[in-house]
């Protein structure tokens, strides 16, 4: 949100509450479609080839997004995070619900539940501290490297590549 306050919206003439709501709809038709396509071909394909390559593909919507400078071409860029969080979310919970054991699965669920969240809550937080200091672009951009490196490294373990 503050980035498309204090950059993209002013730098395209439009509302910031506007474009915000556009660039949310991107990501969320992103992941209508993305979420049926998979459904579609999800079993015919790799599902941790599909993670590695959705994470690596989401990162790079983080990396181009804040570096767009248009609202368009970041509409774009957001729908195509949207398919990609599918790519990725999609057959790590099938591959997630397959490996537990059905008696664990409620514990491990709800653990898992906590962390996720729990680090979001923390990388936010962090985010919000670290724009404030460097800015939003950069803290943007750094995340997305960050992205595409943990997807790249999946390739290298092979629980994960060949799952």
């Amino acid at each position: 949100p503050v980035f498309v306050r204090d950059s993209l919206a002013p730098a395209n003439g439009v509302e910031p509450e506007a474009a915000y709501a556009f660039l949310e709809t991107a990501i969320g038709i992103g992941n209508l479609l993305g979420g049926f396509a998979i459904g579609l071909v999800g079993m015919r394909l790799a599902k941790g080839r599909m993670v590695i390559g959705g994470y690596v593909l989401y990162g790079l919507a983080m990396i181009g997004f804040p570096l767009a400078g248009n609202l368009a071409l970041g509409f774009g860029i957001l729908f195509g995070a949207g398919v990609s969080n599918m790519i990725f979310v999609i057959p790590s919970q099938t591959l997630f619900q397959l490996r537990t054991p059905p008696e664990l699965i409620g514990r491990v669920v709800s653990f898992r539940f906590a962390l996720v969240f729990g680090s979001m809550t923390l990388a936010m937080a962090l985010g919000g501290v670290l724009a404030e200091s460097v800015g939003v672009v950069p803290v943007l951009v750094v995340s997305g490297i960050v992205t595409v490196i943990a997807g790249l490294a999946g390739l290298f373990v092979p629980e994960m590549r060949d799952a």
